[in-house]
């Protein structure tokens, strides 16, 4: 299949919810790239093995074509402590390919070594959530086997650029190197991205079945409850859920690892405010990074917008209605009087 991979689901009352979803997700993590926000943390203890992972989060993305023209990491990992490459699972605009502008789906792995996997199916909807599972094992003979990308729960066949690991390629996500998310240490690039985040999980030492992570239901691709019970975390592995608001790296803070592993995140630039109620389970109207005026300027999520006298500071809303009844709250401020 090639072009984009929508999820489907794009508005639900919250009487619905216990109706339709198995389980649900109450909290997701918001990042402005404006504000420099990133989670990180470096593992003490060795991998279980670096040749086998399984990476699952739920992502929403805010960012527009310019703000992140190049790689925008969600998450990264430099291969080895010299911080010269790095592994990434990122967004990526590529002004090579036919489609520019659009962000592509891409995972990276560099140590003497390009490993490139990038996606021809496009992020489009700044409403949409979209499921990212990404699963490794180089210990395979064949090359295509050494990776599996589901996007929304379909697996990814079709490939832009497809150069696979060598065998037996030993991955840094879980080396006891710094893991970020929004931002990537080491290398040329420093810049963080933009987004919600929501149900990260890293699973070290071992492939997880999709299964384990979500499941379709009449078409829609939907979470199901992730726990140290239906997974094998490893030594290095990690689960954010976040469902706490503390600044602090440990059960209380925003970065909180629920694997039972301790592998607490620390949070950099972000707020109390930043753990959100809009997740995969429900999903929030923003305005419309694509729609917008040329003077317009988003930020916070896209919850936010600025502008001038001028033409061209219009947003619209990501989602429209034609039957029913709905109303609309917003604040207006004049930035002369201060507001940020």
């Amino acid at each position: 299949m090639s072009g984009p991979l929508s999820n489907p689901f794009m508005f639900k009352s919250a009487a619905g919810a216990t109706d339709f979803y198995s389980h649900e997700i109450t909290k997701s993590l918001r990042a402005n790239s404006d504000d420099s926000a990133y989670l990180h943390h470096t593992p003490s203890g060795n991998s279980t093995n670096r040749k086998k992972w399984t990476c699952s989060f739920w992502f929403k993305n805010t960012m527009d074509r310019t703000e992140a023209y190049g790689p925008a990491k969600i998450f990264a990992c430099p291969h080895s402590s010299t911080n010269n490459h790095v592994d990434a699972i990122e967004l990526y605009i590529d002004s090579g390919h036919a489609e520019s502008g659009f962000f592509q789906l891409k995972v990276t792995g560099q140590g003497g070594l390009d490993t490139v996997l990038a996606t021809k199916h496009y992020i489009r909807d700044p409403a949409a959530w979209f499921h990212v599972y990404v699963s490794a094992d180089t210990t395979q003979g064949t090359a295509s086997d050494r990776m599996n990308i589901y996007l929304n729960g379909t697996l990814i066949t079709d490939f832009a650029t497809e150069t696979y690991a060598d065998q037996n390629f030993e991955w840094g996500f879980g080396s006891a190197q710094k893991r970020s998310w929004f931002r990537m240490f080491g290398g040329s690039y420093t810049t963080t991205c933009g987004g919600y985040l929501a149900e990260a999980h890293f699973i070290d030492g071992s492939v997880e079945a999709i299964s384990k992570f979500g499941e379709s239901k009449n078409g829609v691709w939907i979470p199901v409850e992730v726990t140290s019970s239906t997974v094998t975390y490893g030594n290095n592995g990690f689960a954010l859920k976040f469902l706490q608001t503390g600044t602090s790296q440990n059960s209380s803070g925003i970065g909180a690892d629920t694997s039972g592993n301790n592998h607490h995140f620390a949070s950099v630039n972000f707020a109390s405010t930043d753990v959100v109620s809009d997740t995969p389970t429900n999903n929030f109207c923003t305005l419309n990074i694509l729609a917008k005026g040329s003077n317009a300027t988003l930020f916070e999520g896209n919850l936010r917008a600025s502008g001038n006298s001028s033409d061209g500071s219009y947003v619209p809303s990501t989602m429209a209605f034609k039957t029913g009844k709905w109303y609309c709250e917003f604040l207006c401020v004049d930035q002369l009087e201060g507001w940020p």
